[in-house]
């Protein structure tokens, strides 16, 4: 059973880590400015104040009145569609049911051994009552662990996104729009 709670946690922090490297900073832009000019870079940082790009590793700092609009690239040249795991919530689930199938079946097994020693005894009556009462906690986690692994499907589920087209217009009013494509 140990081995099974080490298995839940092992996943449990792979999918950590495979969400958190899907987070990508240093987006490709395109940074249109007033004066007509374009300039493709990594966006470093993006304040009221300034934009800076990192252009083949130079870095360039624009203040924004002087910048139109920044446009990240579509997706199909930076990147495909990713997928996300929008339900990793659901692992809760599944730590709770693990926990509870290995309560259910350590308990399970200790009225089992008690039951047989109640027997060598001669005391059969409270041997059936500690043999129910096993099976009454194996039911118990066995619920646990159908939970557990319906959880862990609902959490697993991958949802497939696109990589947004965002486009900020600066100016007297400020607009962004955000197109999905897949």
């Amino acid at each position: 059973m140990l081995e099974l709670m080490r298995v839940i946690w092992s996943i449990g922090v792979l999918l950590f880590l495979l969400g958190a490297a899907g987070l990508s900073f240093g987006e490709q832009v395109q940074l249109y400015l007033k004066d007509g000019s374009v300039i493709a870079g990594e966006l470093v940082e993006a304040t009221p104040l300034l934009v800076i790009l990192r252009v083949q590793g130079e870095i360039y700092t624009f203040e924004v009145r002087e910048v139109e609009r920044i446009v990240l690239f579509e997706p199909s040249r930076t990147r495909g569609p990713t997928w996300k795991f929008p339900r990793l919530g659901f692992l809760g689930g599944t730590l709770a049911g693990g926990v509870i199938a290995w309560w259910g079946f350590d308990s399970a097994s200790s009225k089992e051994q008690d039951a047989r020693l109640q027997e060598e005894y001669g005391l059969f009556q409270r041997a059936g009552e500690l043999r129910r009462e096993a099976r009454r906690d194996r039911k118990i986690a066995w619920a646990g662990v159908a939970g557990g692994i319906i959880c862990a499907a609902v959490a697993l589920v991958p949802e497939r996104t696109g990589s947004p087209k965002v486009e900020a217009r600066l100016g007297e009013d400020f607009r962004v729009s955000i197109v999905y494509s897949f």
